[in-house]
């Protein structure tokens, strides 16, 4: 993971922790909610509500479906949220929305007890566990491509205290930055 901040997480960090997800995830169970994909696809199209009337309906069926597993995704990789009943949130007809917990008490870590925190720093510290590498203020500045517009993408280039480092695509590239528009990927 490359990561251009001193830190992981970003936005993430920063927000309230708030995760919105049903569709039948063992935390709602627990609170006696019942909920189903089908509901969440029908809550998030629902022609009356003004923020979802026009979204592309392909999409949150997948979205819907998914729900359920990426929330339980959450609990599985070490994130807690706080032992309240959810609430319903944006017009939904079921309560889906838990809050994480912040991290922990030290504000440094939870960047002043942000629950974000709680979102970011056990995926973070699942993911090491489980091999992964973070390395951060790494800058990504370019998308290594077979051609120098186009083809399959062999790696990214990173800019790291002054030099520039290559870094090898093994399986491929994910972009998750809210900037990625904007990168130069014609070099």
């Amino acid at each position: 993971v490359i990561e251009a901040n001193h830190d992981i997480g970003g936005h993430a960090m920063l927000s309230g922790g708030r995760v919105p997800l049903g569709g039948g995830t063992r935390l709602q169970k627990k609170f006696g909610i019942t909920d189903s994909a089908d509901q969440v696809y029908l809550d998030h199209t629902n022609h009356r509500n003004r923020e979802f009337r026009f979204g592309d309906r392909e999409l949150i069926r997948v979205w819907a479906d998914e729900n359920a597993a990426t929330f339980d995704f959450l609990l599985d990789n070490g994130v807690v949220f706080n032992e309240r009943p959810p609430t319903i949130e944006n017009g939904g007809s079921v309560p889906r929305l838990f809050v994480a917990k912040p991290y922990s008490d030290n504000l440094n870590e939870t960047i002043n007890g942000r629950p974000g925190s709680g979102l970011v720093r056990h995926l973070e510290a699942s993911a090491r566990a489980k091999g992964v590498k973070i390395l951060l203020r790494h800058k990504m500045t370019n998308i290594l491509r077979e051609k120098l517009a186009s083809g399959r993408v062999q790696g990214i280039t990173v800019h790291f205290e002054g030099k520039e480092i290559h870094i090898q695509a093994r399986r491929g590239v994910i972009i998750a930055d809210r900037k990625s528009t904007r990168l130069n990927s014609s070099h």
